[in-house]
C-alpha cells in the first residue's frame, strides 16, 4: 500500500514539474485544518512529508491562517503552535482575513510561487480545484495525501503542450531562410532516371531439356530396341554338345 502511495505521488510531482515548473524544495502551505488534523490523527507531518514527496520541503503558512488558528481559542492551541513553527509566507494583507481566502489570493494567477496546497477545509479544497497548477494535500487517516491533478489542471496543462510546440512567427521565419539558403546551395535535385528492372532469378524458372529425335521417335512407335545378351560357354560343354551332334548324325 505504501509503494502504491509513492508511486502516486511521484507521477503527480513529475506532471506538475514537466508542465508548471516544478522544483525543489517543495513549497507547501499549510493553513490550521491541516495541523489541527495532524495531531488529532497523530500524523508526524515533517518525516512522513519529505519521504512522501522525495525531496526537500519548505513548511509555509501566512500571518492570516496563523490569526485564525490563534482566534479560534484553547482547543487549537497545538495546532496553532505546530503551524506557528512555519515559515512565514507574505501575503500583504494590512487586516488578517480568513485563512481560506488569504491562501487562495497567494496561489491565484498561476501559482507563480509554485506552492502547495494543505488543507482540509472543504470550501478551500473546492477553490484550489477551480485553480491550475495548484497541487493540493490533505490527511486521510494517519497518512498524508497528494490529490491527483484536477480537470482544469488537465486542460491548462495540454494547452501548455500544444503552445510550447507551435513555431513563434520568428522561428517560422527563420527556418523558411535557412531552407532557402539550404536549396539555392545544393541546387535542384536531380531524380535518378532507373532503368527496366531485371528479373528476380529466383522466380525465373529453369528451361527444361528437350528430348531427342531419335528418342521421340522411338517413343512414338511404342517400341524400343532389345539387345540380346551373349552367354559364354565353357568349352568342355561346347565338345560335348558337339559330340551329341555327331552321335545323332
Amino acid at each position: 500500500m505504501k509503494i502504491k502511495r509513492y508511486k502516486h505521488a511521484k507521477k503527480v510531482i513529475n506532471f506538475y514539474t514537466r508542465n508548471y515548473d516544478f522544483g525543489l524544495p517543495h513549497r507547501v502551505l499549510f493553513d490550521g485544518t491541516f495541523t489541527c488534523a495532524a495531531l488529532k490523527n497523530q500524523t508526524e507531518i515533517r518525516d512522513q512529508l519529505q519521504k512522501y514527496l522525495a525531496g526537500d520541503v519548505k513548511f509555509l503558512t501566512t500571518p492570516c491562517a496563523l490569526h485564525e488558528t490563534q482566534s479560534l481559542g484553547f482547543k487549537l492551541q497545538g495546532a496553532y503552535t505546530l503551524l506557528n513553527s512555519f515559515e512565514k509566507a507574505e501575503c500583504r494583507h494590512g487586516k488578517p482575513i480568513v485563512a481560506a481566502e488569504c491562501l487562495r489570493q497567494v496561489v491565484k494567477k498561476g501559482n507563480n510561487g509554485h506552492y502547495f496546497v494543505a488543507t482540509q477545509d472543504p470550501d478551500l479544497t473546492r477553490t484550489v480545484h477551480r485553480l491550475p497548477g495548484v497541487p493540493l494535500l490533505y490527511i486521510s487517516g494517519k497518512s498524508i495525501v497528494l490529490e491527483k491533478p484536477s480537470n482544469v489542471s488537465l486542460r491548462a496543462a495540454n494547452k501548455i503542450t500544444t503552445k510550447r510546440t507551435l513555431l513563434t512567427p520568428y522561428e517560422r521565419e527563420t527556418l523558411d531562410k535557412l531552407k532557402g539558403a539550404h536549396e539555392r546551395s545544393t541546387g535542384p535535385s536531380l531524380k535518378r532516371k532507373r532503368g527496366p528492372k531485371e528479373p528476380n532469378p529466383l522466380s525465373v524458372k529453369k528451361k527444361q531439356a528437350r528430348p531427342s529425335e531419335h528418342v521421340q521417335g522411338s517413343q512414338e512407335n511404342g517400341r524400343k530396341r532389345k539387345r540380346r545378351k551373349r552367354v559364354k560357354v565353357a568349352q568342355h560343354v561346347k565338345e560335348v554338345l558337339t559330340g551329341d551332334r555327331t552321335a545323332v548324325r
